[in-house]
């Protein structure tokens, strides 16, 4: 049986479609950050739930989601051909995307057109940093074992020129 799905809103059918795939997002990257040699368990669940998120996004004219979900496709379909391999920064970058599509798909209707002019720009070097992850540019960060660099003889004298 069927659920009726009729009663719902096009932004609230987007929303339970954005849950799903978001989780299944979050999981399977996690799983990779674990595990970074599953990359070809991962990747084509990855890639599809991206590319459905996608098309889910597009349904409601959600531009901002459209263009996120977009690159990471792109992420996820070059980790599938064995292009790139997703280190702990490019992981970081992708969590943060499904992060903020998570918070995006939570929106109200009516808060959309305002919040799409208001974080542009947070979506554009999303966007931008989805896009580095393809040409390997993401810089990964300084383990953390790595012991912090001892101030030197100069920011040490400025810090009591004061």
């Amino acid at each position: 049986m069927s659920e009726d799905f009729s009663s719902f809103s096009m932004m609230e059918l987007f929303r339970s479609e954005a849950q799903t795939q978001l989780a299944g997002l979050n999981d399977g990257l996690l799983a990779l950050e674990n595990d970074p040699e599953a990359a070809n368990a991962h990747a084509e669940a990855l890639m599809r739930a991206a590319h459905s998120l996608k098309g889910a996004a597009r349904i409601v004219n959600l531009d901002p989601a459209v263009r996120i979900a977009h690159a990471m496709e792109d992420d996820f379909v070059a980790l599938q051909e064995g292009r790139i391999k997703l280190g702990a920064a490019a992981i970081d970058t992708l969590l943060r995307a499904v992060d903020f599509l998570g918070k995006l798909s939570q929106l109200e209707e009516f808060e959309l057109p305002s919040w799409a002019d208001h974080n542009r720009p947070e979506v554009d070097n999303l966007v931008a940093d989805l896009q580095r992850i393809l040409s390997g540019s993401v810089e990964e960060p300084v383990p953390s074992s790595a012991s912090p660099k001892a101030p030197t003889i100069e920011a040490e004298a400025q810090d009591f020129s004061g």
